[in-house]
């Protein structure tokens, strides 16, 4: 119960709380301010990278209940494997890229990008937008925000609000 009070609170605030409450974001952006040889907002093919997380998502949602929980002692080595293995990977790939897992693994972004249409938090283009493009250099998860402020990507850092120069880009007031 309080597992669906929790999900449903932070539901509302679509993707807002990836920013500003998830643990992992917060660890990945510290190791990516680490000074090192080149960083990468994008990869190759980064749209086919994306869907990862919705494999991994449905993945979850219809393999966990049937395979791992009936017997979850037989795949204790296997989860210690994933987590050190992945923690590990992630964490490495933090170096280079900006939030790696939330880009292109985190299942419970999925669930929370959902919402992003219908939370209180959502983003407004005014008509004085000349679609420069400064919000979009700024953005570090790659989302052209005039094109779509809400998109279920976006983490809601406010960095495309403070790259208009036009104030362009708003905090959409509950309508």
């Amino acid at each position: 119960m309080v597992f669906i009070v929790i999900f449903l609170v932070l539901a509302i605030g679509g993707r807002w709380a990836c920013s500003a409450i998830c643990p992992l974001g917060i660890i990945q952006e510290v190791i990516f301010q680490i000074p090192f040889l080149k960083k990468l907002l994008q990869l190759p093919y980064e749209k086919y990278l994306r869907k990862i997380k919705y494999i991994i998502f449905f993945a979850l949602l219809f393999f966990i209940p049937i395979v791992f929980l009936p017997n979850k002692e037989n795949w204790r080595e296997a989860f210690l494997f994933i987590k050190v293995f992945g923690f590990t990977t992630i964490f490495i790939l933090s170096l280079f890229i900006y939030r790696p897992f939330c880009k292109y693994f985190c299942p419970f972004g999925v669930c929370l990008g959902f919402f992003q249409k219908i939370s209180p938090f959502r983003y407004k283009v005014e008509s004085s937008c000349n679609r420069c493009g400064l919000c979009k250099r700024k953005c570090k998860m790659g989302i052209t925000p005039y094109e779509s402020p809400n998109h279920m990507e976006c983490i809601r850092c406010g960095a495309c609000l403070k790259g208009c120069p036009r104030n362009a880009i708003r905090r959409r007031e509950n309508e």
